[in-house]
């Protein structure tokens, strides 16, 4: 079974169509994701994995072309 990642446009669409009210974070692989899962927070974060520092670089790249198309 192959692991499918998504691509940063797939995960800027569904931050912008999520109505979810908590912090969206991407992170850089699994084990970033399986200690931050481990902390207590007020609100807890949807946590996205970027399968690298250029992925997450890439989800904040393309979130910021989709919020600059959008004014």
């Amino acid at each position: 079974m192959s692991n499918l990642q998504p691509t940063p446009s797939e995960v800027v669409t569904e931050i912008v169509m999520s109505r979810d009210q908590r912090p969206w974070l991407a992170v850089e692989g699994d084990s970033d994701e399986r200690l931050l899962r481990a902390r207590t927070y007020p609100v807890h974060p949807k946590i996205v994995i970027g399968y690298g520092w250029e992925g997450v670089r890439d989800i904040i790249l393309e979130f910021h072309k989709e919020e600059s198309q959008s004014i």
